[in-house]
């Protein structure tokens, strides 16, 4: 995450879909070195809970030394980025698309689980058209941890189902 970037960049190509080649402009470094971009694409990016990020016209600069993700452009795209307590979640709408924690001096996306409540809304808007009913029951990590206070068939029925059609 940057908020001093213009644009996504990756000088990745094999990170790259749907790209197109190109003389796309040069981007300038702070220290007055220019870089060309040489391809616009999208990078599908999966978070640990199986989740697809997508990030569009992403600039590909390969002289370039790690992959950015631009708050600037985010923005422009109706995402909003909050950042607190070394935690950060890009959100769209009342959605969360993705979240992390900052590792010493980046932004990094985190192990996170979706929400019921997300799930839910996500129902409710037909984003998800194959999915009819959402019915999560306690976080079997929860569970586990307080395994000490529940015998092991009750343990055992609290389990997350999603119902599809």
């Amino acid at each position: 995450m940057d908020s001093g970037a213009s644009f996504h960049t990756t000088p990745f190509l094999e990170l790259l879909s749907n790209y197109v080649p190109g003389k796309f402009g040069k981007v300038y470094l702070t220290n007055g070195k220019s870089l060309d971009i040489i391809r616009i694409g999208d990078i599908n990016i999966r978070t640990s809970n199986e989740n697809v990020w997508t990030l569009n016209n992403v600039r590909h600069i390969p002289t370039l030394k790690r992959n950015l993700i631009s708050i600037g452009q985010l923005d422009d795209e109706g995402h909003y980025t909050t950042f607190r307590d070394r935690h950060w979640k890009v959100m769209k709408g009342n959605f969360v698309v993705v979240r992390g924690k900052k590792q010493e001096s980046f932004y990094m996306i985190a192990d996170e689980d979706m929400s019921e409540k997300g799930m839910k809304l996500m129902v409710l808007k037909g984003k998800i058209p194959t999915l009819k009913h959402v019915d999560v029951g306690p976080c079997k990590h929860c569970i586990f941890g307080k395994q000490n206070n529940y015998s092991t068939t009750k343990v055992l029925s609290f389990i997350a189902l999603l119902v599809v059609d």
